[in-house]
């Protein structure tokens, strides 16, 4: 009964029964064989264990452009994606947008969200310091805004470009102005001197 118990053959037990002597080395090799089935075993429970935290995780929640919009702000409503879609739509960035934000949930909004908060403020400080455009302190938050801007690879061509329109379109500007007066064309130049910093010409700028 004892060798039925730890899986033995009934060709091994007979083995065993036959050849006394030998017992010893027939249930060391028993107990090897079993050392490995436990290790193999071990190694399937694993791999069930992911598959299962793969099955249950939560999947991504994917937001409509409103619930964007109510947590990035209305330059992320409907009408500003169909608009950045169709001026956009044959771009590699906006590929690189659609691919990243495609595993955004929610949480991932309020976090970028929150980093682009927190990179206005710090910019709305310095501006009230009155901090120069081409001065170290604002070359660091220019990279800050720089990388805030997180949906696809912003060079600082890019960035001086983007800067433009911070100016020129008034969607943009009533946004910065709303934060600080003047706030609009003091980003726009500190956009502007770091981007030189790079050794790029704002004026001269091309998007790619």
């Amino acid at each position: 009964m004892g060798y039925r118990a730890i899986g033995m053959s009934l060709d091994a037990i007979r083995n065993i029964l036959q050849d006394q002597a030998n017992s010893t080395e027939h249930l060391l090799a028993q107990r090897d064989m079993l050392q490995r089935k436990i290790a193999a075993y071990g190694r399937m429970l694993e791999t069930i264990e992911h598959l299962l935290e793969d099955t249950m995780a939560p999947k991504n929640e994917q937001l409509s452009a409103a619930e964007k919009a109510g947590i990035m702000g209305e330059g992320f409503s409907l009408a500003h994606q169909q608009e950045a879609q169709e001026r956009y739509v044959k771009t590699d960035d906006w590929a690189e947008y659609q691919r990243r934000t495609a595993t955004m949930n929610r949480a991932d909004w309020q976090n970028g969200k929150q980093q682009v908060d927190e990179v206005e403020q710090a910019l709305v400080e310095a501006f009230n310091r009155g901090v120069q455009p081409g001065s170290e302190e604002a070359n660091a938050l220019a990279e800050r805004h720089r990388a805030s801007l997180f949906f696809f690879e912003v060079t600082p061509a890019k960035h001086a470009i983007l800067a433009r329109g911070y100016v020129e379109d008034a969607r943009f500007k009533a946004h910065y102005e709303k934060l600080a007066t003047g706030l609009a064309e003091w980003l726009r130049d500190v956009i502007y001197e770091n981007a030189r910093a790079h050794g790029v010409d704002p004026d001269e700028a091309a998007w790619g």
